[in-house]
């Protein structure tokens, strides 16, 4: 399962609070961490066998972030569900664009 997660800092960045990031990676890969401007400090989007994985690790983060996660589904994914349900081409035109630049 893929997943998108929203951060912000409860307490001043510090090495400790960094080695978070590095840290319980066992069942988890993360394909990238960014520090961010706005609403939240921070987001990473990773990889976990299932959300139980995801709880602990936010669980043991809690005293030291907020965070926000999200299940991602990826966009081809996500049209073939909805193909499956309606029969129809979800988004045909952009199919069509999909097909001609694998032919080419």
């Amino acid at each position: 399962m893929q997943f998108i997660a929203w951060v912000k800092f409860k307490k001043k960045p510090t090495k400790e609070i960094m080695k978070l990031e590095t840290e319980a990676k066992e069942a988890i890969k993360y394909y990238g961490i960014y520090w961010t401007l706005g609403g939240y400090d921070a987001g990473a989007v990773f990889e976990a066998p299932n959300e139980k994985v995801v709880m602990k690790m936010a669980i043991r983060r809690g005293e030291v972030f907020a965070m926000e996660t999200l299940v991602a589904v990826p966009a081809e994914e996500a049209r073939k569900l909805i193909d499956e349900m309606t029969g129809e081409l979800f988004f045909p035109e952009e199919r069509e664009v999909q097909t001609f630049c694998e032919k080419i």
